[in-house]
């Protein structure tokens, strides 16, 4: 473990104390990347289903589950799982990330958010399993205990790979299949397969809670006959299947399922139910950028909006951007903004990045009239 300290202008390391009151750390296996409390727990272990054995398309979704841990105010270090969303907006790509109340349910917490990306086995049994990790934490957007979901916007975008799941309002209907994606005891990714059984209420009770069915209740009860869910399992989302697509519609609040009962109920929040507290962020609709820098007026050019696109993806800015490439004036300012647009909607070839050398070129080439094998040639 490291620590790196930067100082303020005119303060000198001798000058500075440093103290850790408190240190929370989670301790974890080498050999299999799981959290060493979680090991012994042989009631979870031995029933989970590693997403790499499930269907191509399953995989596919799970790509945009992660685990995190966080630290509470108390000190405290956690583990729970959650779901990047896509919103309505198709010309930005901002990372909101969906997950249980009792996991983060304030600022502090939020912001400790480190998240482990693409966890998961390469094969059906396998161990080989790797992942990113992305730090930074959150900006908390939303948080409802009676609902126990939290919804947040991370401070650094996932990394390539990453999917944005989408999601539905509509309620779930009676004995409708349901899919679970979770990192279950912190393990790489799994899956659980079942059916959606009743709604039902939260009612606290002594420090846990007890659910009662009720047709106008805020949770979903699924019953499982593929894996199950465990510890560190929390706030990860249940999907339903839609047109041949996946959706997702509330995350798991806990239940009772284990390797002995592994048909025991398990209760979800229902997303319709919190959607009227994040529709002003998953709900709005862009305007499209516009590759017109000089005004509504002037269709653009390879050798002067090309370039300009070029050279802010190559990272320039300011009075740079415009040198020697027209005679126009701009509004440096408006400029950047109207580019940093663009660059959303920049990733012509669908590799994940927004490249000068290869997505601007393309552009380029486009604009000079170029089309079919000479787009690409090269």
């Amino acid at each position: 473990m490291g620590m790196e300290v930067f100082l303020p202008t005119g303060v000198t390391p001798p000058q500075v104390e440093l103290a850790l009151p408190q240190l929370s750390h989670l301790v974890v296996d080498p050999a299999s990347s799981q959290l060493k409390s979680s090991i012994l727990k042989e009631e979870y272990a031995s029933c989970q289903q590693d997403i790499a054995c499930a269907s191509p398309a399953w995989q596919e979704t799970g790509k945009a589950v992660a685990r995190y841990v966080f630290t509470e105010t108390d000190g405290l270090s956690y583990l729970c799982s959650g779901t990047v969303l896509a919103d309505n907006d198709v010309y930005t790509q901002v990372p909101y990330f969906f997950t249980a109340a009792h996991c983060v349910n304030n600022q502090q917490a939020a912001s400790t958010m480190d998240l482990f990306w693409l966890y998961a086995n390469a094969t059906c049994g396998g161990t080989n399993s790797s992942f990113t990790q992305t730090t930074g934490g959150a900006q908390l957007l939303m948080s409802k205990t009676a609902l126990d979901t939290t919804f947040v916007r991370l401070n650094k975008n996932p990394p390539t790979g990453v999917l944005m799941s989408g999601w539905t309002n509509t309620p779930l209907t009676s004995n409708q299949a349901v899919t679970g994606i979770h990192h279950g005891l912190g393990s790489p990714k799994k899956y659980a397969m079942g059916n959606f059984q009743a709604h039902m209420r939260m009612e606290t009770l002594n420090g846990g809670y007890s659910v009662i069915p009720d047709t106008n209740g805020d949770f979903s009860s699924v019953q499982w006959h593929t894996g199950i869910t465990a510890p560190g399992s929390s706030g990860s989302g249940i999907w339903v299947e839609q047109g041949g697509k996946h959706y997702l519609n509330g995350s798991l609040l806990g239940g009772s399922s284990d390797c002995a009962n592994p048909a025991a109920p398990d209760e979800y929040s229902r997303f319709e139910r919190t959607w009227p507290l994040i529709s002003s962020w998953l709900g709005a609709t862009g305007t499209p950028p516009s590759l017109r820098l000089r005004g509504s007026n002037i269709p653009p050019t390879g050798l002067v909006e090309g370039v300009l696109i070029a050279r802010y993806l190559q990272g320039t800015r300011g009075a740079a951007l415009v040198e020697g490439v027209t005679q126009h004036t701009f509004n440096l300012a408006t400029l950047e903004t109207q580019l940093a647009a663009v660059q959303q909607v920049m990733d012509i070839d669908a590799d994940g990045q927004q490249q000068a050398d290869k997505d601007a070129i393309l552009l380029i080439r486009y604009l000079l009239g170029l089309r079919n094998a000479a787009l690409i040639q090269g």
